[in-house]
């Protein structure tokens, strides 16, 4: 049986190590809360101006989605940094969000301890409305309008103690350029947290997480860009050019010298698994409909859709079947696991550190 990285024991039995470091550490050190009402109210404004309303509510169902991701962008940082330890994780350090966005991340950095913070982003207008942002919560930050993978970047900004990349990867133009400066500006010591969204993941493959287009995850950038496109003919350009798998990330960032743990590994038993098999079926049944409700798009990019999905089909269907006809419980578990991973899971998340010498 072939197994994947990710699954690796030395991975595993780190993994194990690094959690129960943290939970002792944390008991020893409580982490105090770090959120909390914003001081002003400029962000909230600004971003509700842009759209022309006074409420998110009466937005169309997209562009409701876009406002209210920007709305809560303090509070998904809160999340994130309390996940990441809060306070014990990041007083005294140097912190980079990289894609800060509106800068939440960056806010929760500020309240929880950071030394110093830095966001970089390439949206003007992102850059634009973090600065109202961090202002409501008087949190000072530096904040840099430039590209990830920009080779003069590390000598620009230096060496982080901690490097948030939360839903950045899909997005630039060179993967492994992005991985070689986030390698370049991490500290011996230091840590790196990425959040990558899953292409393959049932849900996003029947409503994209960017823009909810039924199977554009499944399209190379070209096609998904044209359909893109005919959903939205007014909107920016289309910028996600790529969805990874877990072992291709692992093997980017080890031949940059990062070790990759995943957190939040799904537990994988019959009942998890066949909830997955009904969320497939239902998948099936519903690409069916497509392209008779989207009529007016483009017939061969649909079409493209219809191929490449019978193909995501039968590969997870066939997954499916060698799952159920192992015995042996342990192994049963495994494959499982790479089931939920591969095919389940929205969104994946990563440490990453340098592995101890020797």
């Amino acid at each position: 049986m072939t197994r994947s990285k990710w699954l690796d024991p030395r991975r595993m039995v780190h993994g194990v190590k690094w959690r129960a470091q943290k939970q002792v550490a944390r008991f020893r050190t409580p982490s105090p809360v770090i959120g909390g009402p914003p001081q002003g109210d400029s962000f909230r404004r600004a971003v509700l101006a842009h759209y022309g309303v006074e409420d998110s509510a009466s937005l169309p169902e997209t562009q409701k989605m876009w406002a209210d991701f920007t709305l809560t962008a303090a509070e998904r940082g809160f999340t994130a940094v309390g996940m990441l330890g809060g306070t014990y994780a990041l007083k005294g350090k140097r912190v980079l969000d990289v894609g800060c966005g509106y800068g939440g991340f960056m806010v929760a950095a500020g309240r929880a301890g950071a030394r110093e913070v830095v966001g970089i982003d390439t949206n003007p207008r992102v850059v634009e409305l973090a600065p109202l942002l961090l202002s409501d919560y008087d949190v000072e930050a530096r904040l840099e309008q430039v590209d990830l993978i920009d080779p003069a970047v590390p000598a620009r900004l230096g060496r982080f103690d901690v490097i948030i990349c939360n839903d950045v990867l899909e997005h630039v133009t060179n993967v492994e350029a992005a991985v070689g400066n986030l390698a370049a500006m991490l500290a011996r010591s230091g840590r790196v947290f990425l959040e990558i969204p899953n292409g393959n993941a049932v849900k996003y493959v029947r409503s994209d997480g960017h823009y909810k287009i039924p199977g554009i995850t499944l399209l190379d950038f070209e096609d998904a860009r044209r359909l893109h496109q005919a959903f939205f003919p007014d909107a920016t350009a289309y910028d996600t050019y790529f969805y990874g798998t877990v072992d291709y990330y692992l093997a980017a960032f080890s031949r940059v010298g990062i070790m990759l743990r995943m957190l939040a590994v799904p537990h994988a038993d019959p009942a998890t698994v066949e909830l997955l098999a009904e969320e497939v079926s239902a998948l099936q049944s519903a690409s069916e409909e497509w392209s008779m409700v989207h009529a007016d798009k483009p017939p061969e990019l649909m079409a493209e859709i219809q191929e490449r999905l019978a193909s995501y089909l039968a590969e997870v269907n066939n997954r499916l079947a060698r799952y159920r006809g192992l015995s042996d419980p342990a192994e049963r578990e495994l494959v499982g696991t790479s089931l939920r991973v591969s095919y389940e899971v929205g969104n994946w998340l990563f440490e990453g550190h340098r592995p101890e010498p020797g």
